[in-house]
Formats: structure tokens, sequence, C-alpha cells
């Protein structure tokens, strides 16, 4: 994922895990205008419409979290909360 927030370019890449049940459990590595943070596993919760749109909140990072699920595999994200634009490419791991 990249983008920004209000102060920092940002850039994201980690494992997102979707549990089937409406919980996820995010581990990324984020590099703020070339600082890289692990801020290590952090949980939240999904929810997914009948059109293959899903929604997310991730515990104290964000709870404007879209996803449009376009395959069995790939889906785009993106995160739109105030003074941030996030987008990216989510692709399942083999």
């Amino acid at each position: 994922m990249d983008g920004f927030d209000p102060f920092n370019l940002v850039d994201r890449v980690g494992t997102l895990q979707w549990d089937g049940a409406g919980n996820l459990t995010l581990d990324e590595f984020i590099n703020r205008s070339g600082t890289t943070q692990t801020p290590g596993f952090i949980a939240g919760t999904y929810s997914v419409a009948s059109n293959s749109r899903a929604t997310g909140v991730i515990s104290g990072l964000s709870n404007n979290l879209v996803f449009y699920l376009i395959s069995g595999s790939d889906a785009y994200i993106l995160q739109n909360d105030t003074g941030a634009e996030i987008d990216g490419v989510i692709s399942k791991q083999p």
C-alpha cells in the first residue's frame, strides 16, 4: 500500500489474515518518509457485503478500510481516514 498521511509519504507491506468469521490480523512494516516502523500484530474486524465489497476496522489504525474482492485470491484496499489516503493491492500468497 502507498499514499500519504497528514505529514508523510507512506509505504506499507505485510500480511493480512482473515479468519472467515469477521476477524482479521495485520502484521506490517511501515515506511513513513524513510523511517521504518514495525508495529507488530494488530487485530481488527471486517464484514463482506453480497457485492464483494468488504469494510474493515483495525484497532488503533483505521476505521475506514474498504476492500474490493476481485477474485478468490486478489483484492484492492483503500484507507480513507481524515488527512490520509492510502491504497494498494492484496494478493493471496501460496
